[in-house]
């Protein structure tokens, strides 16, 4: 379940389509009440605190609650009363966790594929050219090989610090440009997903090196010095049957060795620099990003989109669709229909971020 290694289960890993039902819910309820606080007010009408499955469901149906929905609402009351049980009989049924819950924002947000490119050209830049530095000495510090949405976040706030522009962006735009990265709205993006020769590169040189010395830690430590490290020179004579090109091999080189002050000739790399790729299973990655996409992902992006077009319906609106409750910031004289919100998507322009492509990093020639 805790497939970004942050060491916590969330509800979204632990059941994704219960979460992301719960998510539209809370934001159902925010539209109509203000609070799930106030919902429950509003349904448990008698004062009893207690509600069944058919009051539960006609409450819903009187406010408008959301059609893709309906065929979710047993499993949601059994969410609300926390149990599965009886849909017959009454039950103590209980809100006020929804209103403590904060729903990971990337299920709110479009990705802002143009803003993504101007942030990597920033990030990149900023650490010598090279997507594989970026990648460890700022997004994954770790070494977990992937980077959920709080941790990009925080590394964005780091990025901000040392001078890059992009990162200073509003928290919304950050998380567009997350969104984009998480392609697969899976909660992290891997180094694939960062740049995706890099990530071709690193990989062939791991499978290499595990295959023909048992571990990358085997190979530094048969070609090191005394003290087990291993400069440039010598990293690039023990790695030349990986067939990779030369440019390739100080990319890597560079990247794994770090910020370290210094010029690169004169890097050592050592057993510590290279034990996180122990861990790393490029072929597993694969097998797992498979699967999500087949069992998972489809219901996700479904979900997503609707989660999208709700938020930007009562960005512009004020208000959902089929909802009474009118906003003092949004007056009508009734004579203004509310949209579908998939045709308020189609209507409404998206703001993009007329940039340029970043500026070519450097990989290998047989990249091309």
């Amino acid at each position: 379940f805790d497939r970004d290694i942050s060491g916590s289960i969330s509800f979204l890993k632990f059941a994704p389509d219960e979460a992301l039902e719960l998510a539209q819910f809370k934001q159902w309820v925010a539209s109509k009440f203000g609070s799930a606080a106030f919902a429950l007010l509003n349904m448990d009408t008698d004062g009893g605190g207690q509600l069944n499955f058919v009051e539960f469901t006609n409450f819903c149906s009187k406010y408008g609650f959301p059609s893709h929905l309906k065929g979710s609402l047993e499993i949601l009351y059994q969410v609300l009363i926390g149990h599965v049980g009886d849909s017959n009989g009454e039950a103590a049924i209980e809100l006020s966790f929804i209103d403590a819950w904060d729903p990971p924002g990337f299920l709110f947000v479009s990705p802002d594929h143009h803003a993504k490119l101007r942030f990597k050209r920033g990030v990149v830049t900023k650490c010598r050219n090279n997507p594989l530095l970026a990648w460890w000495s700022v997004l994954d510090r770790d070494g977990f090989m992937c980077v959920n949405c709080e941790n990009f976040l925080l590394a964005c706030d780091e990025l901000a610090d040392l001078g890059v522009g992009e990162a200073c962006w509003e928290k919304e735009l950050l998380i567009a440009v997350y969104c984009s990265l998480d392609g697969r709205r899976c909660g992290w993006f891997s180094l694939k997903d960062w740049d995706r020769e890099c990530y071709h590169l690193l990989a062939d040189f791991t499978l290499w090196a595990k295959e023909t010395f048992g571990s990358v830690a085997k190979l530094v430590e048969s070609f090191g010095d005394a003290f087990g490290a291993l400069g440039l020179e010598e990293f690039v004579k023990c790695t030349k049957q990986t067939g990779l090109a030369l440019d390739a091999l100080e990319l890597i080189f560079e990247a794994l060795v770090g910020d370290r002050k210094g010029s690169l000739e004169n890097k050592k790399l050592s057993v510590d620099d290279v034990e996180f790729l122990e861990r790393w299973d490029p072929l597993k990655e694969q097998r797992d990003g498979i699967l999500w996409e087949s069992v998972v992902n489809k219901r996700i992006d479904a979900q997503v989109r609707r989660n999208i077009a709700d938020a930007q319906v009562q960005k512009v609106y004020g208000r959902l669709p089929g909802s009474s409750r009118r906003d003092p910031r949004h007056p009508s004289d009734g004579r203004q229909s509310m949209p579908a919100a998939a045709d308020v998507i189609r209507r409404t322009p998206r703001t993009l971020h007329k940039v340029s492509r970043p500026t070519a990093v450097r990989l290998p020639p047989h990249f091309g």
